[in-house]
């Protein structure tokens, strides 16, 4: 399985950074409860509490001042409804309440090929 991510400026759609995959799986993972396969050096990094907050901390102080972002997440899997090849996409658009708060609104599409 292949996961690709493009960040978004949320009103504009242009493309304002890039995250590693494993920190974007785990704000996934934190405000979508979705279950992503972390690998496991990541696994241990992110049993550890403190450095979890910090990572993902410094994600979103690297949005700060941005009213929004969106997440497209795509992945591409070889197995996808009864063997068939498809790609799934994430919307995922981030919008600050607070200063410190990021609220998250996730739309998934499926797309078969």
């Amino acid at each position: 399985m292949n996961a690709k991510y493009k960040i978004l400026d949320g009103k504009a759609d242009n493309i304002i950074a890039t995250i590693p995959h494993t920190i974007e799986s785990e704000l996934h993972k934190r405000h979508l409860n979705m279950n992503f396969d972390i690998d496991n050096k990541w696994k241990k990094i992110m049993n550890n509490l403190n450095e979890k907050n910090k990572r993902i901390k410094k994600l979103e102080e690297r949005f700060e001042g941005i009213d929004s972002i969106k997440i497209k997440l795509e992945i591409i899997s070889k197995r996808f409804e009864a063997g068939n090849t498809g790609i799934t996409t994430w919307e995922c658009t981030y919008v600050k309440e607070k200063e410190s708060n990021i609220r998250m609104k996730a739309m998934k599409k499926k797309v078969q090929r």
